[in-house]
């Protein structure tokens, strides 16, 4: 699974039932934490997490949680964790998860977060979760659980593994949607890549095509976060072509021959560079405007840290659909999809110099 805009901490939280009248140690999610430490801790998966950017990691379970409203602490965490481990066992006496587990777990779904789902007991799955590979073990075997999670973790840290560990029964209906999503980055990416991508790198009428060989590329440059400008960012971005001996020259772009007035962009070389002013608008998501309540009521003791792992989301977001939306296109109409590629602003340097190489 790709990993890109990530802030270098795998934050992996752990839900499950939590066991009433069970001393902490014994309880399923500590354990799953104590298996899973162990596992991102050995040196094949430190050297994974740094592949993929995360140059540290912390996993969190519900019994280390603290306040007298144990909701708010899960959802303050859900909205900061990479990935979400599911202990679906059944309840003592019964012969499916806990209810509290399943709602939880209908969070994951609606927020699209990436999550695996374990458990230490044989029951049929729930019918929405039938058809997802719950992973068994018996958390009281320590090395055992560890064995049961090494497949999903390594793939999850492979990024050259396309699996998208975010599906689930509801992004399904709405083709790879999170429902929180849907109206967000979404919605602005899709009318970004519908006005400015397509009209550049659709065949025949396309700016690509029109230029007569003069742009052959188009790069998307996105922020590392909402809190700069997009006139910061181009600032940004001349200065990192200059350090390589680039220039980032401005011209006029007319995306249709009808046009009488172009759209000013920039480029380097025959490389055009776009900074999407619209992602700005994410600062207006009720995610971010949630964050910024919980500061003022005095519930959020580390805004700037949750603050930004949303930004990175939503960026994400943004990012995956624009590829979403091109992947589509490729298969209804002539496209030039190997000329484009949204890339974060600390990638751009690097890949400048494969370009010119």
């Amino acid at each position: 699974m790709l990993h890109p805009m990530n802030d270098g901490q795998l934050d992996v939280l752990i839900l499950g039932p939590m066991g009433a009248g069970v001393a902490t140690e014994h309880q399923n999610c500590v354990r799953l934490k104590v298996a899973i430490e162990l596992l991102l801790g050995e040196p094949d998966f430190t050297a994974r997490l740094r592949a993929c950017g995360y140059q540290r990691f912390s996993v969190t379970a519900p019994e280390h949680l603290q306040g007298n409203r144990i909701a708010n602490e899960v959802f303050r965490e859900l909205d900061r964790a990479d990935l979400v481990v599911m202990d679906l066992s059944s309840r003592p006496g019964t012969h499916a998860p806990s209810p509290n587990v399943m709602y939880e777990l209908a969070l994951v779904h609606a927020l699209g977060l990436p999550f695996m789902l374990i458990s230490s007991t044989t029951d049929a799955s729930p019918f929405y979760v039938a058809h997802d590979r719950v992973r068994q073990a018996d958390y009281q075997d320590t090395a055992a659980t560890v064995a049961e999670l090494h497949g999903p973790f390594a793939a999850y840290l492979d990024p050259k593994n396309r699996q998208n560990f975010a599906d689930n029964a509801v992004s399904g209906y709405y083709d790879g949607a999170a429902i929180i999503d849907i109206s967000a980055a979404a919605g602005l990416a899709a009318g970004y890549y519908d006005n400015f991508v397509h009209r550049v790198l659709r065949e025949g009428n396309g700016y690509l095509a029109r230029s007569g060989g003069q742009y052959k590329r188009l790069i998307t440059v996105l922020p590392a976060d909402l809190d700069s400008t997009a006139a910061q960012q181009i600032e940004d971005v001349a200065a990192r072509a200059q350090s390589l001996g680039l220039e980032l020259a401005s011209t006029e772009l007319k995306l249709a021959e009808s046009d009488i007035r172009g759209l000013a962009i920039q480029h380097i070389g025959p490389v055009l560079i776009d900074v999407p002013s619209t992602v700005y608008a994410l600062r207006r998501s009720p995610r971010l405007l949630k964050h910024l309540q919980e500061s003022r009521d005095g519930f959020e003791d580390d805004l700037g840290d949750a603050e930004k792992k949303t930004h990175q989301r939503l960026l994400r977001q943004f990012r995956q659909t624009l590829l979403d939306h091109l992947r589509r296109d490729r298969a209804l109409t002539p496209i030039r999809d190997k000329a484009f590629e949204c890339i974060a602003l600390a990638d751009l340097p690097e890949r400048l110099r494969q370009l010119r190489a």
